[in-house]
């Protein structure tokens, strides 16, 4: 019996002579992994659905035993194309889909994973969209930071909760006061940076439309964002260095 369900593709690996490993997000099983076979010909019938990025429904013949399902064919719904025609929006894409999926990859909890599920398609419209990618990754850097249970404390400084801040410490978690600062030596960062700082800490879905156009992102601030997920996630961003190489960002 055919089952469907409706994926986000997260990449695509070469697999033998014309087949393909397809890794996706599904919306009923969370991480999977698919063989496309021929899908490398150009004349393949899955080939547009099987493109990272896209939002596709895969129709196989589920086997719970397997750690591989076969794809049999399927239906495109948004292929995301501006996506590949834009380094700093594929750098972006890829930074999300590698967010995402170090985030899910052990997760089990339906409603947990159906949450990621529609909050990455929302990234992915997002970037698709727009031309302010700083905005976005500012967006989606503090979303997963959330998520990751390690936001920066952004109301008064980390260590004695003066709100005479002038300083930020990656080590610390957050807002560092003058007195602190002298102790431990962080950077010290304008006022300007400082309250740009704290503004990405206040982003959701529901201001996100006012955010983006408020002013341009710095690119000191998702650079600092960066460095805070990685240090207190242990997790590298390998997409961070695509981005850094190849975009017209930081």
């Amino acid at each position: 019996m055919n089952d469907t369900t409706q994926v986000i593709v997260l990449s695509q690996m070469d697999y033998k002579e014309n087949d393909a490993l397809i890794k996706v997000f599904s919306y009923d099983y969370g991480l999977m992994t698919f063989l496309a076979k021929g899908i490398r010909k150009i004349n393949s019938k899955n080939r547009s659905i099987c493109m990272p990025y896209s939002i596709s429904e895969f129709m196989f013949n589920y086997h719970e035993s397997s750690q591989i399902q076969s794809l049999l064919q399927g239906q495109i719904i948004q292929s995301h194309h501006k996506i590949h025609e834009d380094l700093t929006k594929s750098g972006t894409a890829s930074l999300c889909v590698e967010l995402v999926e170090s985030l899910i990859h052990d997760e089990s909890e339906n409603d947990i994973l159906i949450e990621h599920f529609e909050f990455t398609k929302f990234l992915l419209e997002q970037i698709e969209e727009k031309s302010k990618m700083n905005a976005i990754l500012a967006f989606m850097l503090s979303s997963y930071m959330n998520y990751y249970g390690i936001s920066p404390h952004v109301d008064s400084c980390v260590l004695c909760d003066s709100t005479k801040i002038n300083s930020i410490s990656i080590e610390e978690g957050g807002l560092i006061c003058n007195e602190c600062q002298a102790e431990i030596h962080s950077p010290i960062y304008t006022v300007e940076f400082l309250k740009e700082f704290r503004l990405s800490q206040r982003i959701n879905r529901e201001n996100f439309e006012n955010y983006v156009n408020y002013k341009d992102v710095s690119n000191e601030l998702i650079l600092l964002l960066v460095k805070f997920l990685e240090y207190h996630t242990g997790v590298t961003l390998k997409s961070w260095e695509f981005i850094r190489k190849w975009s017209i960002m930081v």
